[in-house]
């Protein structure tokens, strides 16, 4: 982004004054008192002319930022979130669903409710050269007619690796015709790794512990 600095205000007025002086001094005092205010912006306009070149505003590599944020587009700070939906209308026990995202760090959540389904467990996991990495895990029993799940996490994406979503449930299920398979995936900056401290050692208990045994 351009910036005008003062340095650069400074030396113009103090350019144009001296302009102005110099014609002053030059014409005599009898030849200042015949001066217009158009002969006056001639005389700025040749200082600045001759000026320009060591003035900031004159620094064109500068006015590319003008455009950008931090040397990045607009785009690049706006969230653009990939919603993926999918119904489930004959009864399965298994599904999988392949998930294509571009290189990079996502946070991806997904969300499913099967009928009926008295036990079932969905989760992700990308394949790479590298290994398989499983996050988002979610499962558990219900005894209602329908059962809901959902979950989410971080995952890498490398160039040629590939997601899949999988769900596995018995009795046979499928989705609410108002409520399909939804997975988000959201494209992140950056990850900043951290650890977690753990409690109950020797005797630590955990805040909270007590009140929910």
């Amino acid at each position: 982004m351009t910036v005008h600095t003062l340095r650069g205000a400074k030396a113009l007025a103090a350019a144009i004054a001296l302009g102005a002086a110099f014609a002053l001094g030059s014409t005599g005092t009898s030849a200042a008192v015949g001066l217009t205010r158009h002969t006056v912006k001639q005389i700025a306009a040749q200082v600045i002319k001759k000026k320009a070149g060591s003035l900031d505003v004159a620094r064109a590599d500068l006015a590319s930022n003008a455009a950008s944020l931090g040397g990045r587009p607009p785009q690049a700070y706006q969230d653009s979130a990939t919603v993926f939906t999918q119904r489930v209308l004959a009864p399965t026990t298994d599904i999988t669903l392949v998930l294509l995202l571009n290189p990079g760090d996502w946070y991806v959540s997904w969300s499913a409710r099967f009928t009926p389904a008295t036990n079932a467990e969905c989760w992700l996991d990308w394949e790479s050269s590298s290994g398989k990495v499983v996050v988002a895990d979610d499962g558990g029993s219900s005894l209602e007619d329908q059962a809901g799940h959902s979950a989410s996490g971080v995952v890498h994406v490398d160039y040629g690796s590939t997601g899949y979503f999988h769900c596995h449930g018995t009795p046979a299920f499928t989705t609410p015709a108002v409520e399909p398979l939804q997975i988000v995936a959201t494209p992140l900056d950056s990850v900043n790794n951290a650890s977690l401290i753990v409690f109950g050692k020797r005797g630590v208990t955990p805040r909270g512990a007590s009140a929910r045994r």
